[in-house]
C-alpha cells in the first residue's frame, strides 16, 4: 500500500457511472403479432422465457416458411419478406428451447424431404454416366443436372460460414434459415475477424435488400447468385451484445440497421414451481396454438414457389401489393418516423434503422398476411397496423440498447482504466508513470492516459491529491486518489 501524506485532503462526493445501466425494456403488445399472437403466447407460457424471446423465434419461424413465396410492395418499390432478428439472452434465459418449439415445424418439414431426397436417389441408377454427382451437405450425393428437383433438402443451418452460406444458397435450396443460440460462435468466428467482418457484413445485407449476393475467390470460381431469400435469428448473450452492438463496422456497413433487435428483462429467479402451475385447459390451449402454428408452417414450406425456368433454383416470388388503408398506415408510419430522425429528436441516434423501419414494417405485415391466408392478394390495414406497432417497440428497443451500449471512445477507454484501477491495481492511488508501465498496452499512450484521466476525474472516480505521495515506490508530485477505495 502507498504512504500517503497526512495534508492532503479528498474530495467525498459519490462517483458518477462513467456507462450508464440499460433501461428496462418496454412491455410487448402481443396483440400486435395478430395471427402470430397464439403461438408466442403459448411458447412464453411452455418456456417461462420472456416474451421477447418468444416473440423473436416465432418471427423468425413465420419469415422463413414465408419468405420463398412473395416479396412485398414498400412506399419505394417491393423487398423480400426476410427478417434478421437479433435476441439478448443470458445463459439459462431458455432461448434455445423458445426456438426449438417455434422451429418444430420447419424442422418437421426439412426431415421428411431429406428422407424423400434419399429414397429418391437410392431408387436411381447410380452409374456416373446417368447424372453428375457432387458430395452434398453430411456427404449425401445429391444431382446437379439443370432443373433437377433432387436437391439436397436442407433448410435449416444453425453454425455457418458466410462463404459456406453462400455455396449452401448455390447448390442447396434457394430458401434458408439460419439459426443458432450460440450467436457468438458466428460473431467470434472467421466470418467475422476483423479482415473478414466488412465482407461478411455486406453479403449478408445484400441478402436481406433482394436476395442477391456474390463472392469472388482466387481459388474457386466467382459466385453471382440472384433470387435466393435468407431469414436469420442469432441469439447471443449479454456481454457478446454489448460488443456487437458497439461494432462501428457492423454498425456502419448496415448489418445491424437490418436486424431487429430484443434485450428484454431476464425471468430467471421467477420461474417458480407450483404445485399446479397450469390449468388443464391452458396447456390444451397451449398445445393446439403449438401444433396449429407447426402444421402451418410446414404447410407453407411445402408450397411450390415460383422460380425462373431456366433455373429451378432462382426463386421468382410473386408480389403482394398493399391495399390503399394499408398503404396509408404504412406512408404516415414513415412520415413520423422521418421527422424524428432531425437532429436532437429521439430516433437521430438511430437513423440507419429508423429508415428502414417502415420496409421492415411491411415485411413484417406480408408474413402476417401470407401466414393467415395464402392466397390473399393484398396486405390488409389490420396486419399493418399490427406490423407498425411492432416496429414501434422495435424503434424504442434499439434506441433504448444503443443509449445503454454505444459509447464514446473516450468513455469506453476510461471505463477500462477504472475496471483495471479496480480490479489489478493494489495502492490507493495512482500516477501517469504507472498508468504507462502497468495498465493495458492501449491506455499506455501519453494522449490516450490523460484523456482517461481527465474523464476519470470529471467523474469523480479520480481525485487529485494535495500533495507529494508514494506511487510504486516512486515520490509522485502529481497522483490521483481511486474514489471507489473510500
Amino acid at each position: 500500500m502507498s504512504t500517503m501524506a497526512q495534508n492532503h485532503s479528498l474530495e467525498t462526493r459519490v462517483p458518477k457511472p462513467l456507462i450508464q445501466a440499460l433501461a428496462p425494456s418496454q412491455p410487448i403488445n402481443l396483440d400486435h403479432l395478430g395471427p402470430l399472437a397464439a403461438s408466442v403466447r403459448a411458447i412464453a407460457s411452455v418456456t417461462q422465457a420472456p416474451e421477447a424471446i418468444a416473440m423473436q423465434s416465432v418471427l423468425a419461424a413465420a419469415s422463413h416458411s414465408v419468405q420463398h413465396l412473395v416479396n412485398v410492395s414498400t412506399l419505394f418499390g417491393s423487398s423480400p419478406t426476410s427478417l434478421f432478428l437479433l435476441t439478448v439472452g443470458a445463459s439459462g434465459e431458455r432461448k434455445s428451447s423458445c426456438d426449438g418449439l417455434a422451429l418444430a415445424g420447419p424442422k418437421r418439414f426439412e426431415k421428411a424431404k431429406k428422407n424423400a431426397a434419399k429414397q429418391s436417389m437410392d431408387r436411381k441408377v447410380t452409374s456416373s454416366a446417368e447424372f453428375d454427382v457432387i458430395e452434398g451437405p453430411a456427404g449425401l450425393a445429391v444431382d446437379q443436372r439443370a432443373g433437377d428437383g433432387n436437391l439436397y433438402q436442407k433448410v435449416i443451418f444453425g453454425d455457418v460460414t458466410i462463404e459456406g452460406l453462400v455455396k449452401a444458397l448455390e447448390t442447396n435450396q434457394p430458401s434458408v434459415g439460419f439459426f443458432t443460440d450460440e450467436g457468438g460462435q458466428f460473431f467470434g468466428g472467421h466470418s467475422m475477424k476483423s479482415q473478414n467482418s466488412l465482407g461478411s457484413a455486406a453479403r449478408l445485407s445484400k441478402l436481406w435488400d433482394d436476395g442477391a449476393v456474390d463472392m469472388i475467390r482466387a481459388s474457386s470460381d466467382p459466385v453471382d447468385l440472384v433470387g435466393r431469400r435468407l431469414s436469420s435469428h442469432l441469439m447471443v448473450q449479454p456481454n457478446i451484445a454489448k460488443v456487437v452492438f458497439s461494432n462501428a463496422t457492423l454498425k456502419d456497413q448496415g448489418f445491424m440497421s437490418r436486424c431487429l433487435p430484443a434485450w428484454p428483462k431476464s425471468n430467471i429467479g421467477r420461474r417458480l414451481i407450483q404445485a399446479v402451475t397450469q390449468d388443464d385447459l391452458t396447456v390444451q390451449q397451449n398445445q393446439q396454438a403449438l401444433e396449429a402454428f407447426h402444421n402451418r408452417c410446414v404447410a407453407l414450406l411445402e408450397t411450390k414457389a415460383k422460380t425462373n425456368s431456366q433455373d429451378l433454383r432462382e426463386l421468382e416470388p410473386r408480389l403482394l401489393p398493399l391495399s390503399e388503408d394499408a398503404q396509408n398506415v404504412l406512408r404516415s408510419f414513415y412520415n413520423s418516423v422521418e421527422m424524428q430522425q432531425r437532429e436532437n429528436e429521439v430516433f437521430a441516434g438511430i437513423r440507419g434503422f429508423a429508415s428502414k423501419a417502415p420496409e421492415q414494417a411491411a415485411r413484417i405485415a406480408a408474413i402476417m398476411t401470407i401466414y393467415d391466408d395464402l392466397h390473399a392478394v393484398e396486405v390488409p390495414k389490420a396486419n399493418m397496423d399490427n406490423a407498425v406497432g411492432l416496429m414501434r417497440w422495435y424503434l424504442e428497443e434499439m434506441r433504448r440498447i444503443t443509449a445503454g451500449h454505444i459509447v464514446p471512445d473516450e468513455i469506453r477507454l476510461a471505463e477500462e482504466l477504472r475496471i483495471w484501477l479496480v480490479g489489478s491495481w493494489r495502492e490507493d492511488c495512482i500516477s501517469r508513470r504507472a498508468i504507462s508501465r502497468f495498465a493495458p498496452k492501449k491506455l499506455r499512450d501519453a494522449g490516450t492516459r490523460d484523456a482517461a484521466i481527465n474523464t476519470l476525474v470529471s467523474y469523480g472516480w479520480l481525485v487529485p491529491v494535495s500533495s507529494e505521495v508514494t506511487v510504486d515506490r516512486q515520490r509522485a508530485r502529481t497522483a490521483w486518489h481511486i474514489q471507489e477505495r473510500t
